[in-house]
Protein backbone atom coordinates (compact mmCIF):
# COMPACT_ATOMS: atom_id res chain seq x y z
CA UNK A 1 0.00 0.00 0.00
CA UNK A 2 0.57 3.56 -0.66
CA UNK A 3 0.97 6.32 1.99
CA UNK A 4 -1.64 9.23 1.52
CA UNK A 5 0.58 12.56 0.33
CA UNK A 6 0.91 14.54 4.13
CA UNK A 7 3.34 16.77 5.83
CA UNK A 8 5.64 15.77 8.42
CA UNK A 9 6.62 18.52 11.07
CA UNK A 10 9.58 17.65 12.84
CA UNK A 11 11.34 19.25 15.98
CA UNK A 12 14.80 18.87 16.81
CA UNK A 13 17.72 20.16 18.96
CA UNK A 14 20.16 18.86 21.45
CA UNK A 15 20.45 18.16 24.87
CA UNK A 16 22.97 20.26 26.32
CA UNK A 17 25.63 20.73 29.29
CA UNK A 18 25.86 23.28 31.79
CA UNK A 19 28.09 25.54 29.66
CA UNK A 20 25.56 24.72 26.81
CA UNK A 21 27.40 22.50 24.71
CA UNK A 22 26.01 19.97 22.42
CA UNK A 23 25.74 16.06 24.31
CA UNK A 24 22.76 14.29 22.45
CA UNK A 25 20.55 15.05 19.47
CA UNK A 26 16.81 14.47 19.39
CA UNK A 27 13.86 14.43 17.25
CA UNK A 28 10.17 13.74 17.46
CA UNK A 29 7.41 14.63 14.40
CA UNK A 30 3.86 14.88 14.13
CA UNK A 31 2.12 14.45 10.45
CA UNK A 32 -0.20 16.46 8.57
CA UNK A 33 -2.50 16.10 5.69
CA UNK A 34 -6.22 15.75 4.05
CA UNK A 35 -8.08 13.26 5.55
CA UNK A 36 -8.16 10.39 3.97
CA UNK A 37 -11.75 10.18 1.91
CA UNK A 38 -11.83 14.12 1.85
CA UNK A 39 -12.43 16.68 -0.90
CA UNK A 40 -9.81 19.31 -1.16
CA UNK A 41 -5.91 19.97 -1.62
CA UNK A 42 -3.24 18.00 -1.29
CA UNK A 43 -0.50 20.57 -1.90
CA UNK A 44 0.82 22.20 1.25
CA UNK A 45 1.74 25.60 -0.39
CA UNK A 46 5.08 26.63 1.57
CA UNK A 47 4.61 29.84 0.30
CA UNK A 48 1.85 30.46 2.71
CA UNK A 49 1.96 31.98 6.63
CA UNK A 50 -0.14 29.28 7.91
CA UNK A 51 3.29 27.03 8.11
CA UNK A 52 4.42 29.82 10.52
CA UNK A 53 1.83 29.99 12.51
CA UNK A 54 2.31 25.97 13.08
CA UNK A 55 5.67 26.46 14.48
CA UNK A 56 4.64 28.86 16.37
CA UNK A 57 2.63 26.60 18.22
CA UNK A 58 4.58 23.43 18.12
CA UNK A 59 7.43 26.02 19.54
CA UNK A 60 5.05 26.97 22.25
CA UNK A 61 4.04 23.66 23.09
CA UNK A 62 7.85 22.54 24.06
CA UNK A 63 9.20 25.67 25.53
CA UNK A 64 5.61 26.01 27.44
CA UNK A 65 4.85 25.50 31.19
CA UNK A 66 2.45 22.53 30.23
CA UNK A 67 4.86 20.03 29.24
CA UNK A 68 7.52 21.29 31.60
CA UNK A 69 10.78 20.11 30.07
CA UNK A 70 14.54 20.29 30.97
CA UNK A 71 15.63 24.20 30.12
CA UNK A 72 19.05 22.53 28.29
CA UNK A 73 16.79 20.41 26.04
CA UNK A 74 17.18 22.86 23.31
CA UNK A 75 15.03 23.17 20.15
CA UNK A 76 16.84 24.60 17.20
CA UNK A 77 14.85 23.57 14.40
CA UNK A 78 11.15 22.92 13.35
CA UNK A 79 10.85 21.29 9.77
CA UNK A 80 7.95 20.85 7.56
CA UNK A 81 8.36 17.96 4.73
CA UNK A 82 6.47 17.49 1.58
CA UNK A 83 5.69 13.57 2.12
CA UNK A 84 5.11 11.48 -1.49
CA UNK A 85 2.99 8.62 -1.74
CA UNK A 86 6.17 6.52 -1.49
CA UNK A 87 7.11 7.85 1.83
CA UNK A 88 10.14 10.47 0.24
CA UNK A 89 10.42 14.43 0.12
CA UNK A 90 8.16 16.05 -2.99
CA UNK A 91 10.39 18.96 -2.61
CA UNK A 92 13.08 21.15 -0.29
CA UNK A 93 11.56 20.82 3.26
CA UNK A 94 10.91 24.06 4.65
CA UNK A 95 12.95 24.64 7.64
CA UNK A 96 12.78 27.53 10.47
CA UNK A 97 15.42 27.72 13.04
CA UNK A 98 14.67 28.68 16.29
CA UNK A 99 16.10 30.60 18.78
CA UNK A 100 15.60 30.54 22.61
CA UNK A 101 13.92 27.11 22.80
CA UNK A 102 14.89 25.91 25.62
CA UNK A 103 12.26 23.91 27.97
CA UNK A 104 10.40 25.45 31.19
CA UNK A 105 11.71 24.13 33.42
CA UNK A 106 15.05 24.59 34.46
CA UNK A 107 17.15 21.84 36.34
CA UNK A 108 19.69 19.10 36.33
CA UNK A 109 18.77 16.12 34.06
CA UNK A 110 16.43 13.91 35.99
CA UNK A 111 16.38 10.91 33.69
CA UNK A 112 18.69 9.54 30.94
CA UNK A 113 18.44 10.86 27.67
CA UNK A 114 16.59 7.62 26.44
CA UNK A 115 13.73 8.43 28.73
CA UNK A 116 10.82 10.25 27.29
CA UNK A 117 6.61 11.19 27.68
CA UNK A 118 5.43 9.28 25.40
CA UNK A 119 1.62 10.21 23.42
CA UNK A 120 -0.57 7.94 21.68
CA UNK A 121 -2.83 9.03 18.86
CA UNK A 122 -6.06 7.22 18.25
CA UNK A 123 -8.01 7.51 15.24
CA UNK A 124 -11.19 7.60 13.10
CA UNK A 125 -11.87 5.05 10.69
CA UNK A 126 -9.44 2.68 11.26
CA UNK A 127 -10.26 -1.30 11.96
CA UNK A 128 -6.64 -2.47 12.49
CA UNK A 129 -4.50 1.23 13.35
CA UNK A 130 -0.83 2.19 12.40
CA UNK A 131 0.59 2.62 15.64
CA UNK A 132 0.58 7.23 15.90
CA UNK A 133 2.49 8.51 18.73
CA UNK A 134 5.42 10.88 19.55
CA UNK A 135 8.33 10.61 21.87
CA UNK A 136 8.93 13.86 23.96
CA UNK A 137 12.15 14.85 25.43
CA UNK A 138 13.51 15.50 28.98
CA UNK A 139 10.55 14.74 30.73
CA UNK A 140 11.33 16.49 34.43
CA UNK A 141 7.94 15.40 36.16
CA UNK A 142 8.78 12.78 39.02
CA UNK A 143 8.84 9.18 39.10
CA UNK A 144 6.45 8.47 42.27
CA UNK A 145 7.22 4.98 44.85
CA UNK A 146 5.02 2.64 42.29
CA UNK A 147 7.72 3.76 39.79
CA UNK A 148 4.59 5.73 37.49
CA UNK A 149 4.48 9.36 37.19
CA UNK A 150 1.69 10.67 38.74
CA UNK A 151 -1.81 10.66 36.91
CA UNK A 152 -2.01 14.39 37.72
CA UNK A 153 1.24 14.90 35.86
CA UNK A 154 0.46 12.54 32.90
CA UNK A 155 -3.41 14.13 32.42
CA UNK A 156 -1.08 17.47 32.46
CA UNK A 157 1.26 16.44 29.41
CA UNK A 158 -1.90 14.75 27.31
CA UNK A 159 -4.13 18.26 27.85
CA UNK A 160 -1.28 20.09 26.27
CA UNK A 161 -0.71 17.37 23.19
CA UNK A 162 -4.89 17.79 22.80
CA UNK A 163 -4.83 21.32 22.86
CA UNK A 164 -2.03 21.66 20.36
CA UNK A 165 -3.81 19.22 17.78
CA UNK A 166 -6.52 20.77 18.29
CA UNK A 167 -5.09 24.20 17.62
CA UNK A 168 -3.17 22.84 14.59
CA UNK A 169 -6.42 20.97 13.16
CA UNK A 170 -8.13 25.07 13.74
CA UNK A 171 -5.65 26.66 11.73
CA UNK A 172 -5.94 24.11 8.58
CA UNK A 173 -10.14 24.95 9.21
CA UNK A 174 -10.16 28.60 9.34
CA UNK A 175 -8.14 28.23 5.77
CA UNK A 176 -10.79 27.84 2.82
CA UNK A 177 -8.82 25.39 0.60
CA UNK A 178 -7.35 23.18 3.84
CA UNK A 179 -10.97 22.37 5.60
CA UNK A 180 -10.22 18.67 5.46
CA UNK A 181 -6.59 18.86 6.83
CA UNK A 182 -6.12 18.00 10.77
CA UNK A 183 -2.87 16.63 11.91
CA UNK A 184 -3.05 12.65 11.11
CA UNK A 185 -1.21 9.10 11.70
CA UNK A 186 0.34 8.84 8.10
CA UNK A 187 0.41 4.88 7.31
CA UNK A 188 0.62 2.76 4.45
CA UNK A 189 0.09 -0.32 6.63
CA UNK A 190 -3.75 -0.06 6.01
CA UNK A 191 -6.44 1.48 3.77
CA UNK A 192 -6.86 4.52 5.67
CA UNK A 193 -3.61 6.05 4.79
CA UNK A 194 -4.13 9.69 6.51
CA UNK A 195 -5.65 8.82 9.30
CA UNK A 196 -7.54 11.30 11.62
CA UNK A 197 -6.24 11.77 15.26
CA UNK A 198 -9.23 11.96 17.34
CA UNK A 199 -7.91 11.28 20.35
CA UNK A 200 -4.93 11.48 22.43
CA UNK A 201 -3.43 9.30 25.27
CA UNK A 202 -0.71 9.51 27.66
CA UNK A 203 0.13 6.56 29.98
CA UNK A 204 1.66 6.86 33.46
CA UNK A 205 4.84 4.59 32.27
CA UNK A 206 7.77 6.55 30.93
CA UNK A 207 8.84 4.77 27.54
CA UNK A 208 12.64 5.00 25.72
CA UNK A 209 13.83 5.65 22.74
CA UNK A 210 16.85 3.98 22.03
CA UNK A 211 18.23 6.26 19.39
CA UNK A 212 18.46 8.63 21.84
CA UNK A 213 21.67 8.07 22.81
CA UNK A 214 23.38 6.52 20.05
CA UNK A 215 25.89 9.32 19.98
CA UNK A 216 26.93 8.99 23.06
CA UNK A 217 30.66 8.59 23.30
CA UNK A 218 31.10 5.18 25.75
CA UNK A 219 34.02 5.13 28.19
CA UNK A 220 34.40 1.53 30.21
CA UNK A 221 36.27 0.84 33.05
CA UNK A 222 37.86 -2.79 33.63
CA UNK A 223 38.83 -4.78 36.30
CA UNK A 224 41.55 -7.59 35.53
CA UNK A 225 41.01 -10.59 37.54
CA UNK A 226 43.84 -11.72 40.35
CA UNK A 227 45.12 -15.77 39.47
CA UNK A 228 43.89 -18.23 42.18
CA UNK A 229 46.70 -17.90 45.10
Amino acid sequence: MAYDRHVKATLSGTFRNASDEPLEIFSYGLSMGRVHGQSGTENPDFTGTKWADIRDLLVEYHTGSDMSLNSRCVLELVKFADVGTDGRYLSPPLEFPIEDGGGDTSATYRYPFQVAAVMSFAQVGVIHPARGRWYVPAPMFAMQTDGRISLENAQQWNDATAILIGAIGQRFFDDDDYTHWWPVVASRKTAVGNAQIVEVKTGRVLDTQRRRRNALAEGYVSSILPDPA
